[in-house]
Formats: C-alpha cells, sequence, structure tokens
C-alpha cells in the first residue's frame, strides 16, 4: 500500500486507512503525510549523495593532481547546481556565503601570512646587523653608540 503511495495509486486518506484496518496502527492523514514529506526528503538527500559522490569520484579520476582547494570549488560548483534545478534560493545563498567566508579567511591568512614575514625579515636584518657589529655584547652600532653617549664613555 505503501509503494501505492508513492506511484500515486493510492491517497495517504486511504492508506491511513490501511494501516489502522489491516495492521491495527492508528494514524491520521496528516501523519502520513508528515512521514511521507520526511521519507521524500531522505530519498532525495540520498541521491543527492550518490550524485556528488559519482562526480567527484570522477573529478578525482580526471583530475588527480588536483589540490583540496580545487576539490572545495568543485563541490561548492554541484552543490550551487543541485540547489538552482531544485530551485533551493536559501541552500545556493548558504553556498555562496561558505565560499565567500572561505575567500575571506584565506586573505586573512594571507595578510598575517606577509605581516609575519616582514617581522621576521626585520629580526633577520637587526641580528644580521648585530652580529655584524664590532662589539661584545651584539648590540647594533647606533645602541652602542647610544649607551656610550648616556654613559659618557667618549
Amino acid at each position: 500500500m505503501a509503494r501505492r503511495l508513492l506511484a500515486r495509486e493510492c491517497t495517504q486518506k486511504e492508506l491511513a486507512a490501511w494501516l489502522g484496518s489491516e495492521h491495527h496502527i492508528p494514524v491520521s492523514p496528516r501523519g502520513v503525510s508528515r512521514w511521507f514529506a520526511g521519507y521524500r526528503k531522505q530519498r532525495r538527500a540520498a541521491l543527492n549523495q550518490a550524485l556528488v559522490e559519482i562526480n567527484l569520484a570522477e573529478f578525482r579520476k580526471r583530475n588527480p593532481d588536483a589540490t583540496d582547494d580545487e576539490i572545495f570549488d568543485f563541490g561548492q560548483r554541484m552543490f550551487s547546481l543541485l540547489a538552482l534545478e531544485k530551485k533551493d534560493i536559501k541552500t545556493w545563498a548558504t553556498t555562496q556565503g561558505v565560499t565567500t567566508r572561505r575567500r575571506q579567511v584565506k586573505v586573512s591568512e594571507s595578510k598575517r601570512a606577509d605581516e609575519s614575514a616582514e617581522k621576521k625579515a626585520k629580526i633577520a636584518a637587526v641580528t644580521i646587523a648585530s652580529n655584524d657589529s664590532e662589539n661584545d655584547g651584539g648590540l647594533p652600532p647606533e645602541t652602542v653608540a647610544l649607551l656610550e653617549r648616556e654613559l659618557k664613555l667618549l
């Protein structure tokens, strides 16, 4: 009988009546409706997951050297296309938001890496200057001159 409902050969009301009379399961047509909606949603999700997995396997086969970013971008395109196909604006917007946030994080990480590299370069320059100075303390010449002036050693 449930198969007949899936094939649209019976109504939810008929299925509810059948469950009550044949299996002694009291359920309203509304309960059948809720179950049926959840069942269809699970089936669609399973089909979409299988579709994504198959396409991802094909992508990896065609692009064995693909980076994580390329695989991520491919997945985002897949989710966007599925959302557009289903006219699911909320999922499409979420997918776009994830892509945007990921790009923002990459820009922030790049800025931090650049700033860190600059700081390391400055520290290295000071260290090299310190090591090249002719004093025993390893201080840069400007610092030595300042200390000697302050201590009136000159």
